[in-house]
């Protein structure tokens, strides 16, 4: 998904800088061959072709001219769509014997679990 930080500037400017977690950024990031994935867009703002968990953080946008130096800061949260990768493969049981269902998954904000039977949600004794 795209997405664009804004820093919009309105008067003259000797320099113009992106910064993340305080590091200067390169103009153009690529993914990969010559497409490039994250752009600075000159006096509009950092524009982002794809979005990636690794680019949540801090990020701020510094203008000057002989005038004055202005600096903006924002926080890009990145969520990531939950998905299961390991989930116990089927087995029999006996009535009233204990076993245990394992599952592992991922996501940002973490996900919460909830195990379901037959529809209902299933509750530990």
């Amino acid at each position: 998904k795209n997405l664009l930080l804004h820093c919009a500037i309105t008067q003259d400017y000797n320099t113009y800088q992106w910064y993340r977690r305080g590091i200067p950024l390169l103009k153009v990031y690529y993914a990969g061959g010559n497409t490039p994935r994250i752009e600075t867009r000159k006096g509009v703002g950092l524009f982002f072709k794809t979005v990636l968990p690794e680019d949540q953080g801090e990020y701020s946008c510094n203008v000057s001219n002989p005038a004055a130096d202005a600096s903006v800061m924002g926080y890009l949260y990145v969520d990531v769509m939950p998905i299961i990768t390991y989930i116990s493969p089927a087995d029999k049981y006996r009535e009233s014997e204990n076993f245990w269902l394992h599952c592992i998954f991922e996501g940002a904000p973490k996900p919460t679990l909830e195990w379901t039977h037959k529809c209902v949600l299933a509750r530990a004794p």
